[in-house]
């Protein structure tokens, strides 16, 4: 596959036996941090858990506050928006220590703004792979941290797929499609002008097509299979939050909410959790099963949420196995207390926040049998940290089913 044709040559850098920096740079919406994370997950694969960490550029956004204190808040994202002085500071310290343990930040979308330490990089780690925009710029603070890296890939996407990608990103975030439309116009793009100015200063130019390998990472449609990442959990668990979280960071994907599927019947509906409602409830995991696959059977990441219990998951390999296409199956399992809270608080019109319910669902996800290896403990982990989590495990192939 190409992801590991890259990641044979990205753990060529450490020839010389010293730890190495790899640097993926491209404009917004290329695909750099898929390709980082897959690049991360297959070196750790092959080669143990301290082959390589990722270490992102978006950890050294200026926090909101310093963004207002200079007038670029609606300049988000530009190069002048980053700490790129911090950025060097932290990239030398990386080569300069390779056995101290490291704290990195990193942005989180939910929050907006910037967060401290959501990733480490163990001593003795071999290789750092890096992403962000401006990583090959010529330009002050931007020239110190390329010359801390042993190589700098350029990830190239066509412009349309770049574009295509941003509005899926800023509308699955809350944006209107017409807020998210003046955005892309008026930050992203002058943004990507910037940075495909920097694309000579790079060793290598990876497209699109050949930083992908069918895991959702830059594959165009029709280019090949996608897959299927089945997201469950008990109501509460944060299924919704990480499945849009994941989606939005794959270049070709399709957001699949079961809930929708049940709200689709008109008429004769029975609450899904009622002993009444199991044939309904075949019927509805059946069609929103076949729905997943047909989607990644065209190419695209097809990231499903819902109260999938071992109960269905035969439904969906079935469904997986005629499309031919992967399937991956993770329960996000907090515990009872934090499911309870977050399934009591919601508000919306459909909600179900009845506790017997909700307490009978999370019992019925504490012990998943054969499945239990596909368990995640959320253990009060934010959004943005799960979907990581998840993101890593299925690159490595941790939660797929054959």
């Amino acid at each position: 596959m190409r992801t590991e044709r890259l990641a044979d040559d990205a753990w060529a850098l450490l020839a010389g036996g010293r730890r190495a920096v790899l640097g993926l740079a491209g404009a917004p919406g290329a695909g750099k941090s898929t390709l980082a994370r897959a690049l991360v997950a297959a070196l750790r694969a092959r080669h143990g858990a301290g082959a390589a960490a990722y270490v992102p550029l978006d950890g050294f956004h200026l926090s909101n506050a310093q963004l207002d204190r200079l007038g670029l808040r609606d300049r988000k994202g530009s190069e002048p928006s980053f700490d790129a002085a911090g950025y060097a500071a932290l990239l030398h310290r990386l080569v300069a220590e390779p056995d101290a343990e490291v704290y990195v930040p990193d942005f989180d979308r939910v929050l907006d703004e910037p967060v401290a330490a959501r990733h480490r990089v163990a001593p003795g780690t071999r290789l750092i792979v890096t992403e962000g925009n401006y990583l090959a710029c010529d330009l002050p603070g931007w020239r110190t941290a390329r010359e801390l890296m042993a190589q700098v890939w350029y990830v190239d996407a066509p412009d349309a797929v770049r574009d295509a990608r941003l509005m899926e990103r800023h509308v699955g975030f809350g944006r209107t499609a017409a807020a998210s439309r003046a955005w892309i116009d008026a930050n992203d793009a002058p943004n990507a002008e910037l940075v495909k100015a920097s694309r000579e200063r790079c060793e290598r130019v990876v497209g699109g097509v050949e930083a992908g390998d069918g895991a959702g990472d830059g594959v165009e449609a029709g280019a090949g299979a996608g897959d299927v990442v089945v997201v469950s959990g008990p109501p509460g668990a944060g299924k919704t939050t990480v499945a849009r979280l994941l989606a939005a960071e794959s270049p070709l994907s399709v957001h699949l909410h079961t809930d929708d599927f049940w709200a689709f019947i008109a008429r004769g509906a029975i609450a899904p959790y009622l002993p009444a409602a199991q044939r309904q409830n075949e019927v509805v995991v059946a069609v929103a099963a076949g729905a997943a696959a047909r989607y990644a059977a065209g190419g695209y990441r097809v990231v499903l949420d819902g109260v999938v219990g071992p109960w269905f998951v035969d439904a969906y390999r079935a469904a997986a196995r005629a499309a031919g296409v992967p399937l991956h199956y993770v329960v996000l399992r907090p515990d009872e207390p934090t499911t309870l809270a977050r399934a009591t608080a919601r508000t919306g019109p459909d909600a179900l926040t009845d506790p017997g319910p909700v307490r009978a669902m999370h019992r019925e996800f504490a012990d998943l049998g054969a499945y239990e290896p596909h368990a995640l403990d959320t253990g009060g982990r934010p959004p943005d940290a799960t979907a990581a989590a998840v993101r890593d495990a299925v690159a490595a192939g941790t939660y797929r089913l054959d």
